[in-house]
């Protein structure tokens, strides 16, 4: 996908009806799988141990660990190897995402 960078933000970001709600509907599905997931846990009485992904890649290497070595009663290396993973991300994918909340935004306004 080609963006226009001479076009305004808001032009270069519009989603069309199509793309939009095929965003949504994964949208709609990982909140129902949340849903269910919390079910889950709150009928086995289970106190689950979250990770956010966004909140992993913004950690400085592996401390990202340490709540699961805390939980586990498990103590870390003091050195690990250097860590690969990184937030796959671009500036597009970024404007695309806050296109799609401004849209998702007006569209619950409109439904209520």
């Amino acid at each position: 996908v080609r963006l226009d960078v001479d076009r305004s933000f808001e032009e270069r970001t519009a989603i069309d009806s199509a793309l939009f709600d095929r965003i949504d509907s994964y949208v709609q599905a990982i909140q129902q799988e949340e849903r269910y997931w919390r079910t889950y846990f709150e009928t086995h009485r289970l106190d689950p141990l979250e990770f956010v992904y966004e909140d992993i890649c913004a950690y400085d290497g592996w401390n990202y660990l340490s709540p699961l070595g805390e939980r586990l009663d498990v103590k870390l290396p003091d050195v690990l190897p250097p860590r690969t993973l990184v937030k796959i991300a671009s500036s597009w994918s970024d404007e695309v995402i806050a296109a799609y909340r401004r849209r998702a935004t007006t569209t619950a306004n409109l439904r209520h």
